[in-house]
């Protein structure tokens, strides 16, 4: 079996653009995926634009702000697995 290739989205307030990048994201033909969506305390409801109910998907949702490097080492440390790319 190939590795399972994870997609780390860190974002804050993404507006219309989180759409176009949920479908895009979720659409993939690679059956071997898992995207970690971080919503860095939003206040522009993106969290309701996320697909919660897709078993390839894990939402972390920060009460406050974090740095970018932050949010991304967070996903990598506690949401891959050490053979995922």
């Amino acid at each position: 079996m190939s590795n399972r290739i994870v997609i780390i989205t860190p974002f804050y307030n993404p507006g219309e653009f989180l759409e176009q990048c949920v479908a895009s994201l979720v659409t993939q033909r690679y059956d071997n995926y898992h995207i970690v969506f971080v919503d860095d305390a939003s206040t522009d409801g993106a969290q309701d634009k996320l697909p919660k109910e897709n078993p390839n998907v894990t939402i972390v949702r920060n009460d406050v702000r974090k740095t970018a490097l932050e949010n991304i080492h967070d996903a990598i440390m506690n949401h891959c697995k050490p053979d995922d790319i």
